[in-house]
């Protein structure tokens, strides 16, 4: 596509979508950064890009600009990268990529969310929580926990992570905190890799 658009003096402008740290904070937990760093390593050697996933903006408030999901960003966001993009201005200051900064870029990156990450403890704490079960395909809705209903033998069962299963004493009631779960720090609480496991638990307590 890039000869072609040259061949025939069509201006091409690349960028790498906006997403927010938590998004690079799993890649990291699942180990995939070096991949991705290859990937502008070699995007790099075809053609100069914008990555605005370095904007400062999503670093100091990623929930503003990312409301619903990872994937589509707000309109503020939008209103920054298009004069960017429209002004194709390729040097440091506007986010530019080229085969001689890639390396710099994959440095800075890198360092942002480091500095995210001390700065967000709670989130950090979360990704280190993870199973690594949670890169195997696994559907977004499927991290937040589900309660089955109705309540059995004086415990809420939650689903977390599709293949986690938690028992909490109705004493503490919902919503329940991700994190709290995944620590396993509500008090009297059981923990089972499937709903049979989990239910002859409770049962076996309840003895």
């Amino acid at each position: 596509m890039i000869d072609y658009a040259k061949a025939r003096n069509i201006t091409l402008v690349f960028y790498a979508s906006p997403q927010p740290p938590i998004v690079w904070a799993l890649v990291s937990k699942l180990g995939l950064y070096p991949y991705y760093d290859e990937w502008l390593r070699t995007f790099a050697t075809m053609t100069n890009f914008y990555d605005f996933s370095r904007l400062p903006e999503i670093y100091a408030n990623p929930e503003t600009y990312f409301a619903n999901d990872t994937l589509h960003f707000s309109l503020p966001i939008g209103e920054k990268i298009l004069p960017l993009l429209l002004a194709n201005q390729c040097d440091d200051a506007h986010y530019c990529v080229t085969k001689e900064n890639v390396e710099n870029n994959i440095t800075q990156r890198k360092a942002e969310l480091e500095s995210w990450l001390q700065n967000n403890a709670y989130q950090e704490q979360v990704i280190a929580h993870l199973p690594s079960s949670i890169g195997n395909g696994l559907d977004l809705p499927a991290v937040f926990p589900a309660i089955y209903q109705p309540a059995f033998k004086g415990f809420n069962v939650v689903r977390l992570l599709n293949t986690e299963y938690y028992a909490i004493p109705e004493t503490f009631a919902p919503p329940y905190d991700f994190l709290t779960i995944m620590k396993g720090e509500y008090q009297g609480m059981l923990a089972g890799k499937t709903l049979e496991e989990i239910t002859q638990k409770i049962t076996a307590v309840k003895h």
